[in-house]
């Protein structure tokens, strides 16, 4: 089985539907309530379909539409799920939210470029993609673009590091990317950083509640 068409007329289903359908490459999504349960469950509904490189769904939907394989939101302005398969990824420009576990378990995917457009990313939106590349700058892990390679500050390199210094041009931060550093004593924020720079308090505060 490489392909499946969910039917409209379906009302739930099981965690671990469709677990290790290993030459699973497609799949299209029912014009019902059902879509936000897979979305919410897609890491379970699909474990180990790691060939997945397609998510449909049917132009008549009110609320998603896809492109290349990836969902969005009706308008484009949120990406909310890419297919586990995805090994390089460009995100469009209209996209200005990345929905929470868009990325889950993409174990496969090794660059990803972000535009500029973005302001909000989900948590564990980049979760478990063991293979993808970032850039490394002053303890800090970043997702970017080539524009800026720092726009998104996923975490640090390590857990044991004691100072970073968050990016001039960095304009999101992800949630829990200082969660494990319990050694963190030290941010800084690059005094050119426009976002960042007046809450440094903020920062420091969650260090020390961790």
């Amino acid at each position: 089985m490489t392909s499946i068409t969910l039917p409209n007329s379906l009302i739930s289903i099981g965690s671990g539907a469709f677990s290790s359908c290993s030459h699973l490459t497609s799949i299209t999504l029912p014009n019902s309530f059902v879509i936000e349960t897979i979305l919410h469950n897609f890491s379970t509904i699909f474990e180990n379909c790691n060939e997945l490189t397609s998510i449909s769904v049917d132009v008549s939907n009110e609320k998603f539409a896809s492109l290349d394989g990836v969902l969005f939101s009706k308008n484009f302005n949120t990406l909310m799920r890419c297919p586990f398969g995805k090994i390089r990824y460009i995100i469009p420009s209209s996209v200005t939210k990345i929905a929470e576990n868009a990325f889950l378990n993409c174990s496969k995917l090794t660059s990803i470029t972000l535009p500029n457009s973005l302001s909000s990313i989900g948590k564990n939106a980049f979760y478990r993609c063991s293979n993808l590349q970032y850039q490394v700058k002053d303890n800090g892990r970043y997702l970017g673009n080539d524009e800026n390679p720092y726009l998104f500050l996923t975490g640090t390199i390590n857990d044991l590091i004691t100072s970073l210094v968050i990016n001039e041009k960095t304009t999101i931060i992800a949630d829990g990317a200082f969660s494990q550093c319990f050694n963190l004593a030290s941010i800084k924020v690059h005094l050119d950083n426009s976002r960042f720079v007046q809450k440094m308090e903020f920062f420091i505060q969650k260090i020390k509640k961790t």
